[in-house]
């Protein structure tokens, strides 16, 4: 080999080798802008309405009609809003992964959704822009339902319910309309409104619950064919409760291959203002139900969290209570001062939400709620 051809293969190694660090330099400056821009970005003050933590890191958020994404257990969040969404009125998260949100325009509803945990967003024209989204997994994808909610109406609102069949959303059930008089068997009711809409993975169990203005009623109806037929569903509510005001929510179901176990938190509110809450159980899939003792407190109730079969968590006013074992017994947590919500995701690990008038404030607890540190 000659001299001359040493020389050349040297300076050809020489300057690939620069290139490369140049590359690779440049690439890092890449990446310290982005992560500066991130970081940045949470000097802002944010206020957030609504938190879903879905594992200890990773989770999601809604505020100021705007969509955040966080991967870091909630220290730093990420404005994951889809292009063109501007009034979001309904969201549902799956996993860290797949959500949905519906945003009005014009009248008009749009449906945004991500599988990629926000990095991508389809969007759809959507016969609802009110109302409540439920999704569960399958094999190969996922089935999806809305309840269309047409507005409240002096404290009623009829509503449709919608199936997502062959990647089409297809109405399925026509609910009752105002004027009506006497509720007609199988249909979902005018009167009430509808806060709670859930379904089993079994795609043919489902639940809404409806509040209602009056004192003693409550509202809890059943499909078992998927949403085409509703039929109204009795708590063996004490008697005790017959003239207090009830709100009730949604219930939490719990699926495994030995039972599926649902819990439904109802809350009442006497005359003299005091506070109650029962927890019914069911073990087969609201065929029958059955409450725990109740929880009594002097104070209004601001959030309520399930996090499995035995630990449940009361937030009131200035107060947080937490249980291990079903509600038999309860035990005074440290109170996260402003909370509009707490969250657990799993005995140990739970955030609480604070709004403040300068934007949210996030706390992080690795105790189950005995004490909590801020992150954000």
């Amino acid at each position: 080999m000659s001299v001359k051809f040493k020389k050349r293969l040297f300076y050809g190694c020489l300057i690939i080798i620069l290139v490369l660090i140049g590359v690779l330099r440049f690439n890092h400056l890449i990446k310290r802008e982005e992560l500066a821009h991130k970081t940045n970005s949470q000097s802002q003050n944010i206020s957030l309405v609504y938190l879903k933590m879905v594992t200890k890191n990773e989770g999601w958020a809604i505020g100021s009609d705007k969509v955040y994404r966080t991967i870091d257990g909630g220290a730093t969040w990420e404005d994951v809003t889809p292009q063109g969404a501007k009034e979001i009125y309904t969201w549902y998260f799956l996993n860290s992964d797949l959500a949905w949100i519906v945003s009005s325009r014009d009248l008009k509803g749009t449906l945004y959704r991500t599988e990629n945990g926000g990095r991508h967003w389809v969007e759809e024209e959507v016969p609802f822009n009110l109302g409540l989204l439920f999704f569960t997994p399958s094999e190969k994808s996922y089935n999806g339902w809305a309840l269309k909610n047409y507005g409240p109406a002096s404290g009623s609102s009829p509503v449709d319910v919608y199936k997502l069949i062959n990647g089409s959303w297809s109405m399925i059930h026509k609910g009752q309309g105002p004027g009506t008089t006497l509720e007609k068997p199988g249909t979902l009711p005018y009167a009430g409104y509808k806060n709670g809409f859930v379904f089993l993975p079994d795609t043919k169990t489902g639940f809404v619950t409806i509040e209602y203005r009056e004192l003693g009623k409550y509202g809890l109806y059943v499909t078992r064919d998927g949403g085409y037929t509703w039929l109204q569903s009795i708590l063996p509510i004490p008697s005790e409760y017959s003239d207090s005001s009830i709100y009730i929510t949604a219930p939490i179901f719990f699926n495994d291959e030995k039972e599926s176990t649902g819990i439904l938190p109802v809350w009442f509110m006497n005359k003299e203002g005091d506070y109650s809450v029962v927890f019914f159980i069911t073990h087969d899939k609201g065929q029958s139900w059955s409450g725990a003792p109740p929880f009594r407190t002097k104070e209004r109730i601001i959030s309520i969290n399930i996090t499995d079969r035995s630990h449940w968590w009361v937030l009131t006013e200035s107060k947080l209570y937490g249980t291990r074992d079903g509600g038999n017994t309860w035990n005074e947590l440290h109170h996260p001062k402003g909370a509009v919500q707490i969250q657990f995701v799993t005995p140990k690990v739970g955030w609480a939400l604070i709004n403040l008038d300068t934007g949210t404030e996030i706390l992080h607890s690795n105790n189950g709620g005995v004490s909590w540190k801020r992150i954000f």
